[in-house]
């Protein structure tokens, strides 16, 4: 190769299809980076969601990278409510108290399988592509890859549970409950965990029945490889980092690639703008759960004390706390029974609410 060509030009420019189901825009999010950089390097990018969900490539001109015609509708989404009770049922389910109760979330997504399927197989023969980047929801992209040969590559938000297991890993990794690793678990914490799995026995098998009924009735008469093979056999990409994973020895079609950030981004707003030029705020406490983390009110209130207690103290200027919009409700009731040091919020704009102490109100 001549060492003054451009490394891209010698590669084949390939076409990529984008997939995200169920999850909503923070399943999408990586993929979409995913696609902007293949994008950057001269490749076709399509994109396959469900219905409605392609507002997040019209409204948005960072995503101009894929043009309306590259968008293919797949199937009705989750309602809000659903969406509402599905995150519900996984905030309020314990493994340790009740395998059914955690498992019945799982059913929830996975009952998208046959739609994504059916969808996806239209989508494939019509872009043909020559890889699939997707979320790790659709499960119906394995099937793409089976009966096409199309690469896959799945995003997982931690690494995949099931799979690559290791000494120093309790358990089924991914379903580690009272420690992470056995660096100091104590006998009984290790035990418990290596036998979590036959307590699951009852529930895992009348889902697995569930998932090759309606995998049949779709007239997929195949098993995909499931997590009793150790290791994916597509590409998994992890959006995470070692230090918050344990680290451990992967096989090469498992890769840390985390995380996976945009690096364009939305200015302040004029509400943002004010609450950080106010009295000039540099010691600002950011707090996010997520976007479909709801916390109990209890929850709320011992985090207001304990950020009103610091906001008192002079220890920090202010504090934003990105919620969803369920979540915003509960907070100006909340704050208008504080005794702390925060009364109101200053400004609640894109879905955060903003405080700051006293002086600065």
């Amino acid at each position: 190769m001549s060492a003054d060509r451009n490394p891209d030009e010698t590669l084949t420019k390939c076409t990529v299809l984008l997939v995200t189901g169920t999850g909503g825009f923070t399943h999408a999010a990586p993929v979409l980076e995913l696609g902007r950089l293949l994008a950057s390097r001269g490749h076709t990018i399509h994109f396959a969601t469900h219905k409605t969900q392609e507002k997040w490539i019209l409204a948005s001109p960072s995503y101009a990278f894929i043009p309306p015609s590259h968008i293919h509708p797949m199937g009705d989404p989750l309602t809000h409510q659903q969406e509402e009770a599905h995150y519900l049922a996984l905030q309020s389910s314990d493994i340790r108290l009740d395998y059914k109760s955690y498992f019945a979330p799982k059913y929830t997504v996975d009952a998208f399988w046959t739609s994504d399927y059916t969808h996806l197989l239209r989508i494939t023969k019509a872009v043909s592509p020559d890889v699939i980047v997707t979320d790790f929801f659709v499960e119906a992209t394995r099937d793409m890859q089976k009966q096409f040969g199309t690469p896959v590559a799945m995003v997982w938000p931690q690494m995949p549970y099931g799979m690559v297991a290791a000494g120093h890993i309790p358990g089924i990794p991914g379903f580690q409950v009272d420690a992470l690793t056995s660096e100091r678990a104590t006998v009984w914490q290790r035990i418990r965990a290596g036998l979590r799995p036959l307590r699951a026995v009852t529930t895992v098998v009348p889902y697995l029945r569930w998932v090759k009924k309606m995998r049949r009735e779709a007239g997929v008469n195949y098993p995909l490889a499931g997590v009793t093979a150790g290791k994916p056999d597509y590409l998994a990409l992890v959006n995470s980092f070692w230090g918050l994973e344990t680290p451990k020895d992967c096989p090469p079609l498992l890769q840390a690639v985390g995380p996976i950030l945009s690096e364009e981004w939305p200015g302040l707003d004029d509400g943002l703008r004010g609450f950080y030029e106010r009295e000039k705020k540099r010691r600002v406490v950011y707090v996010c759960f997520g976007t479909h983390i709801t916390l109990p009110t209890e929850q709320v209130v011992m985090f207001l004390g304990a950020l009103g207690d610091l906001l008192e103290d002079r220890l920090v200027d202010g504090v934003v706390w990105t919620v969803g919009n369920k979540q915003r409700q509960q907070f100006q009731p909340l704050l208008n029974q504080w005794t702390g040091g925060v009364r109101e919020p200053l400004c609640v704009a894109n879905k955060t609410l903003c405080v700051a102490n006293k002086t600065s109100a």
